[in-house]
Formats: C-alpha cells, sequence, structure tokens
C-alpha cells in the first residue's frame, strides 16, 4: 500500500520536486525499477531474476516507463518467471505511450517481425522513426532496413544510407557495415569505394564478420585501394572463426593456392569442410576435389561423388560436370552413362541460356568483366533482437 504524506507536511528543500505534490508515489517506483535493475544485474549482492521481475513489476504498475521496458525485456527473455512475447509486447507499448525510446524501438522490431501479435510493418516505420527521432542508433538502422526494403512504405534507398550514416556514426557496426555496403555498391548515392573499405573497417575491427569478410573480398580483389593478400587473408581468417560460410570456402581457397601465405592444403580441406556443412555450394565443390585427387588428405572417391552431389543439387555448374565425369566412369559408385547424360546435357542447357542472358546482341569484344560476390554486396539487412537488456539496466 502506498502510503501519502498528510496535507501540509514540512519536507525537505527538492525532496517534494523528486517525490511530487502526491506524496512518494512517484519515488517508490523509481526505487522499485533501480532495485529491480540491481537485482537483474546482481549488483550490490546476489543476482536474483526472480525478485528483479516482482519489483519492476511493482514500478510498472504505477507507469513507470523503464520499468514498463525492462519488465517486458524480461517477459521476452523469460527472465525471472515464464516467457511470455505478447506480455512483453503490450510492456513495450505502454512504456512507448510515454516517449521510451528504447521500448519504441523493440515494439517495432516485435511489429516487424510478428512476435506476440500480428506482423504490422507499417506500425514498425512508423515507431522506429519515433525511436530515431530521439537519436536510437538501432532504430535509426531498423528504420534503414524498412526504407531498404520497401517495409511499411516506399522504398526509399537514399533515406536508408542517410539513416545508416546516423546510426554509423554513433559507432552502430551494423549500420556502418551496411553503409559501407552501399557506398562500395553506389546504392542510395554516389559510389565510393574508398569510403566503403574505411566504414567496413570501422565495423570489421567491431567484430563485425560479414564487414571482415567483405573489407577481405576488397583487399583480395583491390577494390577502394590496394591488393593486400595477407590483409584479406587475415581477415578471412577473423570472419572463419566466427563461423562465416562464405569466408571459411574463400579462406580454404587462400590456403589450397598459397595466396597471402603458405600453402597449406591439410587446412584448405579443414576449412572447405566446415563451410560444406554449412551448406555453402562452392566449399562442397572445392572439398568434393579435394577428395578426388587426394589433396590435405587420403582419396576418397565415395565422399567426393556425395559433395560434387550436394553442390550439384544447388546449380553449381563446375560441380555438375564433375558429378556428371564420376558417374560416366563409375568413380566412387557405379557407372552410370544414363545420368552422366543428363548432366552433361544439363550443362549445355544452362551455359547456353546463360549466354543469351549475358549476351543478347552476340558477344562484346575486348569486354573485361569484373565479377562480385552475390552474398556478401548486400544491402541493409537488420535483425536485431528486441530487448537489449544489457544496455537497459543501468541504474
Amino acid at each position: 500500500m502506498i502510503r501519502k504524506l498528510p496535507p501540509n507536511t514540512a519536507v525537505p528543500a527538492g525532496f517534494a520536486k523528486t517525490c511530487g505534490r502526491d506524496g512518494l508515489a512517484p519515488a517508490q517506483a523509481e526505487a522499485q525499477a533501480k532495485l529491480g535493475r540491481m537485482h537483474h544485474d546482481g549488483e550490490g549482492g546476489p543476482q536474483d531474476l526472480a525478485e528483479a521481475r516482482r519489483l519492476l513489476e511493482l514500478a510498472a504498475a504505477q507507469g513507470h516507463a523503464k520499468a514498463q521496458h525492462d519488465l517486458g525485456s524480461m517477459h521476452y527473455d523469460g527472465e525471472g518467471g515464464p516467457k511470455d512475447v505478447a506480455e512483453a509486447r503490450r510492456l513495450f507499448g505502454l512504456a512507448a505511450a510515454q516517449g521510451h525510446a528504447e521500448a519504441q524501438r523493440g515494439l517495432a522490431s516485435m511489429h516487424s517481425r510478428g512476435l506476440g501479435g500480428p506482423q504490422d510493418y507499417a506500425e514498425a516505420r512508423r515507431l522506429y522513426g519515433l525511436a530515431a527521432a530521439q537519436g536510437n542508433a538501432e532504430a535509426q538502422f531498423g528504420l534503414a532496413s524498412q526504407h531498404a526494403r520497401g517495409q511499411g512504405g516506399p522504398e526509399d534507398l537514399a533515406e536508408a544510407r542517410r539513416l545508416c550514416g546516423l546510426a554509423a556514426a554513433q559507432g552502430h557496426a551494423e549500420a556502418q557495415a551496411s553503409l559501407g555496403i552501399m557506398h562500395a555498391n553506389g546504392k542510395g548515392g554516389p559510389q565510393d569505394r574508398a569510403e566503403a573499405r574505411r566504414l567496413l573497417g570501422l565495423a570489421a575491427a567491431q567484430g563485425h564478420s560479414q564487414a571482415q569478410g567483405t573489407l577481405a573480398y576488397m583487399h583480395y580483389n583491390s577494390k577502394g585501394g590496394p591488393q593486400e593478400l595477407a590483409e584479406a587473408r587475415r581477415l578471412y581468417g577473423l570472419a572463419a572463426a566466427q563461423g562465416n560460410a562464405q569466408a571459411q570456402a574463400r579462406l580454404g581457397t587462400m590456403h589450397y593456392t598459397g595466396k597471402g601465405g603458405p600453402q597449406d592444403y591439410a587446412e584448405a580441406r579443414r576449412l572447405y569442410g566446415l563451410a560444406a556443412a554449412q551448406g555453402h555450394a562452392e566449399a562442397q565443390f572445392g572439398l568434393a576435389s579435394m577428395h578426388a585427387r587426394g589433396q590435405g588428405g587420403p582419396q576418397d572417391y565415395a565422399e567426393a561423388r556425395r559433395l560434387f552431389g550436394l553442390a550439384a543439387a544447388q546449380g553449381n555448374a563446375e560441380a555438375q560436370f564433375g558429378l556428371a565425369s564420376m558417374h560416366a566412369r563409375g568413380l566412387g559408385g557405379p557407372q552410370d552413362y544414363a545420368e552422366a547424360r543428363r548432366l552433361y546435357g544439363l550443362l549445355v542447357y544452362l551455359y547456353g541460356m546463360l549466354l543469351v542472358y549475358l549476351y543478347p546482341f552476340g558477344f562484346p569484344q575486348g569486354r573485361e568483366t569484373v565479377g562480385t560476390s552475390s552474398t556478401s554486396w548486400q544491402t541493409c539487412t537488420h535483425h536485431a533482437h528486441p530487448t537489449r537488456m544489457g544496455s537497459s539496466f543501468q541504474p
């Protein structure tokens, strides 16, 4: 029960401003909210999530916006009690209505993903806008993603680039990476590969694996600066260590060819194996080739045939050719001319279609083509967790 001070009670200077004219209720809610956060973080004593949840419930019931947000986060993550995404959405809504930026961002994320209620891109875009206007970097990036994809409103790459810039200036790694990719591809503004390289470097330094992999690609291919194979190999290594399949595959190729460092077939085979296990078609093809040749380990035609099959099923033309050859020669399994003929025919058809697509008016003379990574050069992607308990729980 909340007790009110008797009328005309004298209080110390400044105390009435803290507590309010109606008594101790606002101060009590603030104390409950702060004590709840201390229990959550284990500050000044042991961590007690159940007690944290209880205290935040008391403060939230009194309309304390930060307590509503933090309690919503606990419901979302199932801390101190059962997970309840719908209740998290309700609590975020209460805090968002009071202008709490992080609650607005979290609620926007839930609307965007259809968590705890129906999916509503337009409402997500509105809420991201409110939080972004308060300088919330995560919201600025979320709104940029929606502009880039045309979710909840028209596509606007220029606005996406501007918003990514605001978030990137605050050190938001994913925004730095996405802005770098937009500069590299000339999306939403002029192409500037030197600036792309700089921005990707900032994100890579924060451990962003896609930025590390994309920056490695730029170093390898002299994009935005000189070719630096050793640096490319180092950056691919950082991304590969985080499980980035594309980086694992490309680092495997650098070990196989000896670029940027010593040649190491065994390491190439290991890296190809990691990426292949994640379904990376180029890695499956590379690993199959090493098994077929006995490079970096024992020769194994059956395993080579299996891996060629996995990559071929994803449309990898080199793997289809390798698999056709193994069927024709009876390597790694029974000889099957009919299957070999089918695979060779598929290659002939696909190659013909590709030529028609690329050169509908005949072959160009003396034209140099430069390839780019299909998986590295992406525009703003946003998969942020709706809650940020680590940064939210600060007394």
